[in-house]
């Protein structure tokens, strides 16, 4: 989808609390192009809303979908452990967000549950609705 969010001028950017080791880590097993900003204090996570919050994260959704993962894959681990050393919080939600090049909030979406996350297409849709706007 690179080319999709080039044509769109869409820059992206990973958010992450973890340390920098665990990113870098995560950066050469994932091979994410993207940049990756370091918020290990959490004050952007806190300034978009995103609580850590232990019910909404084990909500029946996420424990299903948390099921449905371990029976696929019986050998993975659970979810709870933390990315090969790096600091963990299975408790902090994520979201996503879109901001336009003014720094206006395009999309704004704080996950409910880990598995509340806008498709792929819906952010390609919101990104190709602003762009057609300023045409």
């Amino acid at each position: 989808m690179e080319a999709e969010l080039e044509r769109l001028r869409c820059a992206v950017l990973v958010v992450s609390f973890s340390d920098r080791g665990a990113v870098l880590r995560w950066l050469s097993e994932t091979g994410c192009p993207f940049p990756v900003l370091l918020d290990p204090r959490r004050r952007l996570y806190t300034a978009l809303g995103l609580p850590t919050d232990l019910q909404q994260v084990w909500s029946h959704a996420a424990l299903l979908e948390e099921a449905e993962r371990r029976l696929e894959a019986p050998d993975s681990p659970p979810l709870e452990v933390p990315y090969r050393g790096g600091p963990a919080d299975p408790h902090q939600l994520g979201g996503d967000f879109l901001l336009d090049s003014r720094g206006r909030l395009m999309l704004s979406h704080p996950s409910t549950d880990p598995a509340d996350r806008p498709t792929v297409q819906q952010l390609l849709d919101t990104l190709g609705r602003h762009a057609a706007g300023d045409q």
